[in-house]
């Protein structure tokens, strides 16, 4: 299997001549990963404020609700920090092209949202996972994600991962 190389990474701000997909847009954007050697886009993750709205029809409405319990219990973090929407940074969903799958793409766009969510000034990054998505769980484990809670969205279980940043 040939070695990808990614060095180059830009914001969607950078990369994107009609504008940016976000920068703005709920507080998002995204982080795209390029290969070196063709200039062919290989990865992106895109992120955003922590979603609020309890009544979306999307499991984004699970994610707030739990954001929203443990806002009003008070309930805070591993390092001491409370869990509200306000410091939280939404990443997801994140695709990388099948030839650079198995290529530690996704590790890299998922450590990716550590410096844009510092430079936001978040305390954490927060994503959720279809619980079926047994590859995406283990990825989000291996790179120091932790489970702040399990939600059901419509009879389909999901884990809401959260990393310090």
């Amino acid at each position: 299997m040939p070695h990808l190389n990614v060095s180059s990474w830009a914001t969607c701000k950078e990369i994107c001549p009609w504008g940016s997909y976000g920068d703005g847009l709920n507080g998002g954007g995204a982080l795209i990963a390029v290969d070196d050697s063709t200039g062919e886009i290989v990865g992106v993750n895109f992120y955003s404020d922590a979603p609020s709205d309890t009544q979306v029809k999307h499991p984004l409405a699970g994610v707030a609700s739990s954001l929203q319990g443990f806002q009003e219990d008070g309930r805070i973090d591993e390092a001491g920090y409370p869990i509200r929407f306000d410091n939280s940074m939404m990443y997801g969903p994140m695709a990388v092209a099948d030839h650079a799958s198995g290529k530690d793409l996704a590790r890299k766009l998922l450590e990716g949202m550590v410096p844009i969510a510092q430079q936001r000034a978040d305390a954490r990054i927060i994503s959720f996972v279809d619980n079926a998505n047994s590859a995406s769980i283990a990825v989000h484990r291996r790179v120091g994600l932790s489970s702040l809670t399990e939600f059901e969205f419509e009879g389909r279980p999901y884990t809401l991962f959260s990393r310090n940043v």
